[in-house]
């Protein structure tokens, strides 16, 4: 830690046991130090760990977008679904009315 901000007298304690959480990359980092710092100044050490703990979360370059249903959208799902009952039915109907016609021959 060749460059280091310029750290009060009574905050080098803290300073430096909230450095020693960081990841050695992050702790060469002379504008991290100085967020630390500020941190440290504005919020106090649990401020500056919740900094830490963000700062060393994997951030995702990929996700997926979802897109927001519309009103339109649920309507025609709606249709759908209620097209799909429907035939469902029919064929519910045909099924029983085949078993019923196999009865009938077997007696």
């Amino acid at each position: 830690m060749a460059d280091t901000p310029n750290v009060p007298g009574d905050q080098k304690i803290s300073f430096n046991r909230i450095m020693n959480l960081a990841p050695d990359e992050l702790r060469e980092d002379f504008s991290f130090q100085e967020t630390i710092l500020m941190y440290l100044k504005v919020g106090g050490e649990k401020l500056a760990r919740q900094h830490i703990k963000v700062a060393t979360q994997p951030f995702y370059d990929e996700f997926t977008i979802k897109q927001r249903l519309t009103d339109e959208t649920v309507e025609e799902t709606e249709e759908t679904a209620d097209d799909q009952e429907g035939s469902e039915e029919n064929e519910n109907e045909e099924e029983s009315e085949g078993e019923a016609s196999e009865t009938t021959k077997e007696s």
